[in-house]
């Protein structure tokens, strides 16, 4: 019978692989090529110039696509101009009744995609197109807060619909935000018409369209300290 200490290996016949240095892990390293897998550069075939026979890489391929829809566009507007030509109106100011403008947010960058969902609507009326007497002003611009610009005496509102509020029709969902501006616009001027309390004694606030001033301070430890004269040597001529 063998002694048991025979059974164990010895160092000679137990090694580890042997592989280079490295920080990395051995499950992160990077298979090697066999002879088979190995290609040389003048194995590949140098590109001829004929797209026919190179083919296209991906910028190429996405200006083709863009050509080829560009020029679908203006086929398409050089056909309908006989059919457009019937609906020119000419332009007309709108009356000056209407005071009030609306703003939609419109993406049109990219027409092979459908727009984003969006329901932001902005209303602005200019406050001297209101018929309203200086104390009615100023409670209306009480009324207005932060969204009075006085540089160009306009007051703007905005409104979006939340995702839990949305109807999924976008154009729905501005009109329904449209209303909303409108309603509370015209709220606004009725309470600006009521004399009841005119808040004439309580100053107008514009604390929002002054610049902020940023009061940083250099950092004391980032100042460069006072550099030493440097004397040269004199020379001693003999």
């Amino acid at each position: 019978m063998r002694p048991y200490r025979k059974l164990l290996p010895t160092l000679k016949s137990v090694r580890a692989p042997s592989r280079n240095f490295t920080t990395t892990f051995a499950s992160y390293a990077r298979k090697k090529q066999t002879g088979a897998e190995r290609r040389d550069e003048n194995d590949f075939a140098a590109l001829s110039g004929d797209t026919a026979a190179d083919g296209l890489h991906r910028y190429e391929l996405d200006f083709v696509e863009t050509a080829k829809w560009t020029r679908d566009l203006l086929l398409k507007m050089k056909k309908d101009v006989e059919m457009l030509k019937g609906k020119h109106r000419p332009f007309s100011p709108p009356p000056t009744s209407h005071i009030v403008t609306t703003y939609y947010d419109s993406y049109t960058y990219d027409f092979t995609q459908p727009p984003p969902y969006s329901t932001k609507v902005t209303v602005q009326v200019k406050v001297g197109t209101l018929p309203l007497t200086p104390a009615q002003r100023h409670k209306f611009l009480l009324l207005a807060g932060e969204n009075y610009d006085p540089y160009s005496d306009v007051v703007a509102m905005s409104a979006e619909t939340s995702e839990v509020a949305a109807t999924g029709n976008a154009e729905v969902d501005r009109e329904m935000n449209r209303i909303g501006l409108v309603k509370l616009l015209n709220g606004m001027v009725n309470e600006a018409k009521d004399e009841k309390d005119a808040f004439t004694d309580v100053p107008l606030d514009l604390r929002h369209v002054k610049p902020r001033r940023a009061n940083l301070e250099f950092p004391k430890e980032w100042l460069r300290p006072k550099t030493a004269e440097i004397v040269k040597p004199e020379m001693n001529v003999a």
